[in-house]
C-alpha cells in the first residue's frame, strides 16, 4: 500500500517533516541558557576533551559569535540526519509510512530536544549516531562508495566528538559482512573503505590533539577505571618493589578503602549497593591520594593517569572476576535506574542483539528492517557495556540513546510487517 521507489517526489516529500520541525524550533526555541557548566572548556580547547566539538565551535565562530546560533545549527544538523535516515529506511523497505513514523519519533523525542539548546557535544553526537545508521542502510541498499565512505567517516566523527564513540568501532567488523551478504559487495570494498575513512579521521584528530597539547595523553577513562579497581571485592598484594612509589599507593588502597569495600559488598540490597559503589567511585576518581599520585608520577616520570592505569591494570590482572562484578553492577544500574520503561527496552535490545549476532555468525542475510533493528540495539548495548566497564558515557544513557532504542522497536515492527503481513514482491 505504501510502496514506491525513491523518486524525486519522494525525496522532496521526506524533507517536509524535518524542515518543519527545524523551523518551529528555530523560530520558537526552548527558553533556556545555552551556556552551561563545562561549555566554556570546549571554546578554550581544554585538554580534558577531544577536539571534534571545539573545532566545530571554532569554525562556526568564524561565521557568527552568537551562542544561540550554535543551537540552531545543531537543530538543523539533527534534522538533516533524520532526513538521510528516512531515505535509507525507504531504500531498504520501500515503505514510506514507516520512514515517516521513524522521523516523527526522532524529531519529537523529548529527551533529545533539550540537547540541541546546550553547548555540549551531545546533540552532534546523537546526529552522528543517526548518520551511522543512515549510511549503513544506504550501503545495504546499494554498495556505493559514498555510502561506505560516509559510514566509516561518521564513526570516526563520533569518536572525535566524544570518547565513548569508540563503542561504535565493532560496527566496522559487523556491518561489512551485512553488505557482502545483501548485495554481494566485494570484501575489500565493504571493509576497507569504511575502516580507512574512520582511521584517517581518528588519526587526524589524534595528531592535532598531540600537536595542540604538547603530546599530552588523553585518557578519559583512567580515573574511573582506577576507582573501580580500588573498590574491587578482593585483597591483593602489590606486585611492585618495596621502594617503588606505586607500592605505597597500593597499600593505601588496601588499608584506607577496606572499610568502604566491606560496606559496599556486604550490602544485600542492589539499589543501595550500586548507589554506594557509584558515589565512592566519584569520590575516589576526584579526591583519593592526589598528592601521592602526583609524587609517584614525578618520581617515575609518568603522568598521574599513567600511574592510575598502572595500578588499575595490575589489580585487574590479579582478580579479573572481581572487576567483572563491578562492571555487571554498573551495567545493571544503567538499565534499571532511569525509569520503569528501561527494563523492557533492555530485554528488547539485548534479545535483538543476541539474535542478530547469532544470525550474523551463522551467515544468514539480513533484510533492511532487521539490519536497522540489530545495529540500533547492538550500538546501544556496546555503549552501555563501555560505560559500565570504563565509566565513559552520558550521565543518563537511556535518555541519551532513546532515539536508537525507538528505532530498534519500530524496525522490529517493520520487519514483522515485511516478513508476515505484506512481504516484498519480486519480479518473476
Amino acid at each position: 500500500m505504501f510502496r514506491s521507489q525513491l523518486t524525486i517526489r519522494a525525496i522532496v516529500g521526506h524533507t517536509i517533516l524535518p524542515v518543519t520541525i527545524a523551523l518551529l524550533l528555530t523560530f520558537f526555541p526552548l527558553s533556556q541558557e545555552v551556556m552551561v557548566e563545562g561549555s566554556q572548556a570546549f571554546f578554550d580547547f581544554s585538554p580534558s576533551h577531544s577536539l571534534g566539538y571545539p573545532i566545530f565551535l571554532a569554525l562556526f565562530g568564524q561565521i557568527t559569535p552568537e551562542h544561540m546560533d550554535i543551537a540552531y545549527l545543531q537543530i538543523w544538523a539533527y534534522a538533516f540526519a533524520v532526513f538521510i535516515l528516512a531515505l535509507g529506511i525507504c531504500r531498504v523497505s520501500t515503505n514510506h509510512f514507516f520512514a515517516l513514523l521513524c522521523a516523527l519519533c526522532l524529531l519529537l523525542n523529548p529527551f533529545v530536544l533539550n540537547t540541541h539548546f546546550v553547548i555540549q557535544p551531545d546533540s552532534l553526537f546523537i546526529s552522528t549516531s543517526l548518520m551511522i545508521l543512515a549510511f549503513l542502510l544506504h550501503a545495504i541498499a546499494s554498495h556505493g562508495f559514498l555510502s561506505l565512505f560516509g559510514f566509516g567517516l561518521s564513526i570516526g566523527m563520533a569518536i572525535a566528538l566524544c570518547p565513548f564513540g569508540i563503542a561504535y568501532l565493532p560496527l566496522l567488523i559487523i556491518a561489512p559482512v551485512l553488505f557482502l551478504r545483501k548485495n554481494h559487495c566485494s570484501f575489500a570494498k565493504a571493509f576497507l573503505v569504511p575502516a580507512l575513512s574512520c582511521i584517517a579521521l581518528i588519526s587526524l584528530e589524534a595528531s592535532a590533539y598531540h600537536n595542540l597539547h604538547n603530546d599530552q595523553e588523553y585518557r578519559p577513562a583512567a580515573q574511573v577505571v582506577f576507582a573501580n579497581a580500588a573498590l574491587m571485592n578482593s585483597n591483593q598484594q602489590s606486585p611492585y618493589a618495596s621502594k617503588d612509589p606505586r607500592t605505597a599507593l597500593w597499600e593505601k588502597i588496601e588499608q584506607d578503602l577496606q572499610s568502604i569495600r566491606n560496606e559496599i559488598w556486604q550490602e544485600d540490597d542492589f539499589k543501595t549497593r550500586s548507589h554506594l559503589l557509584l558515589s565512592q567511585q566519584h569520590y575516589i576518581s576526584d579526591n583519593f591520594a592526589i598528592n601521592a599520585l602526583t609524587q609517584a608520577g614525578f618520581m617515575l616520570d609518568k603522568s598521574v593517569d599513567d600511574i592510575r592505569m598502572d595500578i588499575a591494570s595490575s589489580r585487574i590482572v590479579q582478580d579479573p572476576l572481581a572487576f567483572l562484578e563491578i562492571t555487571l553492577t554498573h551495567y545493571r544500574r544503567i538499565w534499571t535506574s532511569d525509569n520503569m520503561l528501561s527494563y523492557p527496552f533492555w530485554v528488547i535490545s539485548l534479545l535483538t542483539s543476541l539474535i542478530g549476532l547469532w544470525s550474523w555468525i551463522r551467515g544468514k542475510p539480513f533484510n533492511g528492517a532487521f539490519a536497522l533493528a540489530f545495529i540500533s540495539a547492538f550500538a546501544v548495548q556496546c555503549q552501555t557495556i563501555l560505560s559500565a566497564h570504563m565509566g565513559i558515557g552520558p550521565s543518563h544513557p537511556m535518555m541519551f540513546f532513546s532515539p536508537l532504542l525507538s528505532l530498534n522497536v519500530i524496525a522490529l515492527i517493520l520487519g514483522f510487517y515485511m516478513a508476515f503481513i505484506n512481504p516484498p514482491r519480486t519480479n518473476g
